[in-house]
């Protein structure tokens, strides 16, 4: 026993033999690299979903120029718009798009938020005048400020409101 109270007495003097305290991050470190990171990420988030808001307005806008370019090739060849005077509808609408698809445009794009303004929403196309190759095409921008119509537009009547519109 004597021998063995010796061993441990002598362990414990001898600095080899010493336990090590073991090194590492204390939670006040972990919380402040924790929060860096929540900081760091949210900025990106934010700096996306701009991204993201610009890249549907842009395709908005292209899907309006291939309505555009579209009627204008139906008008070379009838001469006359699709529509009536002052006829304002849905570009979704399967009657009034007959008539483009598919000789002038293979297939008509919608919005990329599919519908933000419900069914009175996506893109309208309004007939101006009979005869005259006089029409719009107008859409809804997420970025007011990336619109050609301010104030906002309400075309056919409806509650929606229009930032975005080609006249030709």
């Amino acid at each position: 026993m004597k021998k063995i109270l010796n061993l441990f007495m002598f362990s414990r003097s001898n600095k080899n033999t010493m336990p090590k305290l073991v090194s590492g991050f204390t939670l006040i470190e972990l919380l402040v690299v924790i929060a860096i990171i929540a900081i760091l990420s949210s900025v990106v988030i934010a700096g996306l979903t701009n991204a993201r808001i610009k890249s549907r307005d842009t395709t908005r806008k292209q899907h309006i120029d291939q309505l555009v370019k579209a009627t204008g090739l139906y008008f070379n060849q009838v001469g006359d718009v699709p529509g009536a005077t002052n006829d304002c509808v849905v570009v979704t609408n399967a009657a009034f798009m007959a008539f483009l698809i598919p000789t002038y445009i293979k297939e008509i794009q919608t919005d990329p938020t599919k519908s933000a303004l419900g069914t009175s929403g996506n893109y309208v196309y309004q007939n101006q005048a009979d005869r005259t190759g006089k029409y719009r095409y107008c859409a809804s921008l997420e970025n007011a400020s990336s619109g050609n119509t301010d104030p906002a537009i309400s075309v056919c009547g409806g509650a929606a409101v229009y930032n975005y519109c080609v006249t030709q």
